[in-house]
């Protein structure tokens, strides 16, 4: 279980640095996903494994078992995009305390 190639590249090239190159083979047999949820409901549903971020350890709480990877990947970097003059008091604070807002 993977997500959409065409909707997360990223994840893909992700997914080939921890397959050593081999990410072709691997997911030869594999479903794609437009979401997490989907994904999670997948497992579920017994069709298959997925390498997915360890955010979904809280998603999926204890109806999966989830395991670290060894040796760890390299983090998934993920960012931050906002309109500068449209930010309201939540976001704004949101991303002072991820250390997101500039100014």
């Amino acid at each position: 279980m993977v997500y959409s190639r065409t909707e997360y590249p990223e994840y893909h090239s992700w997914l080939n640095q921890i397959l050593n190159g081999a990410i072709r083979s691997a997911l030869a047999n594999g479903e794609e996903h437009e979401n997490g949820s989907s994904i999670v409901a997948a497992v579920e549903a017994g069709r298959g494994i997925a390498i997915v971020p360890s955010v979904f350890s809280a998603v999926a709480g204890p109806r999966l078992v989830f395991r670290e990877l060894h040796p760890r990947p390299v983090a998934l970097v993920v960012g931050l995009a906002y309109h500068r003059r449209h930010l309201g008091p939540a976001a704004r604070q949101f991303l002072k305390t991820v250390g997101g807002l500039s100014k």
